[in-house]
């Protein structure tokens, strides 16, 4: 994966040997996982209902980390313990796949909707109140807005506007990756059709590990989902 800038783990040998916690937060869930290398020791998927009034997505951020604590409380887990903490990335500008180091600048952009407001975004907002206190390494994991495309893929078919790459980038490129090494091929080099389907829906293009063009959920494409009408 590329990097934002350097991901190198700073602290105790303790901590950079230990675990690291994972969070993906999508419109009605929030899924937690604790991995010591490969292996996911405790998983866990917290259903959310978001409050009454709400207006943006940020006022949910409060109940949220409320439930993430709670959880991690009952199974004793303590946060400056972790080797870094992780989570699925927001909507950003456009950046290629990989994971990048959570920033003053992301944060703000995040808080603001800058570029949008979707659950993702919660994900760097919350890492980054679990971690602020505990000095542990805090980032995000191939952001929704992941953007591969070709040249072809940008063209609309009306003048003046361009297609943009939005999508459930996370999960398309994981599945890919688990496809590609239970099929016994290099994942760069592997083609695929994915289809990610939660509260909304991606179907991606996967050519030798790039996400080529996909399906825009948030202009309407693709399928209809739980929350978007689709085409």
């Amino acid at each position: 994966m590329t990097t934002g800038e350097s991901t190198r783990a700073t602290g105790s040998p303790q901590r950079q040997l230990g675990r690291v916690l994972v969070v993906n937060m999508g419109g009605t869930s929030t899924k937690l996982a604790i991995f010591s290398g490969n292996t996911a020791v405790h998983e866990e998927n917290l259903t959310f209902t978001p409050p009454a009034g709400v207006k943006h997505i940020t006022d949910e951020l409060p109940e949220r980390e409320k439930q993430v604590r709670s959880f991690l409380k009952v199974i004793g887990a303590k946060l400056n313990k972790f080797a870094a903490v992780i989570g699925r990335g927001g909507l950003l500008a456009p950046l290629s796949a990989g994971v990048y180091r959570i920033d003053k600048k992301m944060l703000e952009d995040l808080r603001a909707g800058k570029h949008g407001e979707h659950p993702s975004n919660l994900c760097a907002l919350l890492v980054h109140e679990l971690t602020k206190d505990t000095g542990v390494p805090a980032f995000v994991a191939d952001p929704v807005v992941v953007d591969e495309f070709t040249d072809v893929a940008r063209v609309s078919g009306f003048p003046g506007i361009e297609r943009v790459s939005r999508l459930h980038a996370l999960n398309v490129r994981a599945m890919c990756k688990r496809a590609a090494a239970e099929l016994g091929i290099a994942f760069n080099k592997a083609s695929f059709v994915v289809a990610h389907l939660g509260s909304g829906f991606t179907i991606a293009s996967v050519k030798n590990g790039r996400i080529v063009d996909n399906a825009d959920g948030m202009l309407g494409e693709g399928p209809f989902s739980v929350e978007r009408a689709g085409v």
